[in-house]
């Protein structure tokens, strides 16, 4: 949470772009479900993006979205993710890191 808003990572289950390049894999995260998603998915860092908590709070009266809070172990891949992705800026690195509490 940074700024009254909820850092939102955007999930894909669309895996062919990050299956044949083992340079991008690096930077994400492979989840192979069954939770929170049914099928595999992947989650990179770089498509992170900020949520104001007044639209959070609006979506889940209205029952659109769904809040998961992750585990220790996805936080730690998520860090190593972040680390290792060749997109992110230095200081973009140094923002996300800060706001999941990376070591």
């Amino acid at each position: 949470h940074q700024q009254n808003c909820a850092i939102a990572f955007k999930a894909t289950s669309k895996l062919e772009r990050y299956g044949d390049n083992p340079h991008q894999c690096k930077g994400v995260v492979f989840l192979h479900g069954p939770e929170p998603f049914v099928l595999p998915t992947v989650v990179d860092p770089s498509k992170a993006f900020a949520i104001p908590h007044s639209e959070i709070e609006y979506e889940q009266k209205e029952g659109r979205i769904r809040i998961w809070s992750f585990s220790e172990d996805l936080q730690s891949k998520l860090c190593l993710a972040i680390d290792q992705n060749h997109t992110l800026t230095k200081s973009r690195k140094l923002n996300l890191k800060q706001c999941l509490g990376c070591p």
